[in-house]
């Protein structure tokens, strides 16, 4: 077990299910990043820089683009989620699915 497998199966229902999920997404699209723990989070690094990372609060879940850009290039954002430049908060209990 990974690190980040051990980080994702201490989490509560529906935040492990929502962040496994994001895992799983970011790994279609980074296919060749490490999986990694940066500040304690759980990252995807590329040529040892942190590209995106993820963690779960007590009421909602973030990704991380580490880029102040990606997310202002998402569009609109659904009812169930809500962001700034650099974060991306999503709130498991609204989100499709849960």
């Amino acid at each position: 077990m990974t690190p980040i497998d051990e980080h994702l199966a201490a989490l509560p229902e529906p935040q492990r299910t929502t962040l496994e999920h994001l895992r799983d997404s970011l790994r279609q699209l980074l296919p060749t990043a490490e999986e990694k723990l940066s500040y304690r989070m759980p990252c995807f690094a590329v040529q040892g820089k942190a590209v995106a990372g993820f963690e779960s609060f007590r009421e909602h879940c973030s990704y991380f683009p580490h880029s102040g850009t990606v997310i202002a290039q998402a569009g609109p954002l659904p009812a169930w989620a809500d962001a700034d430049a650099g974060t991306l908060r999503v709130l498991p209990l609204l989100a499709p699915g849960h």
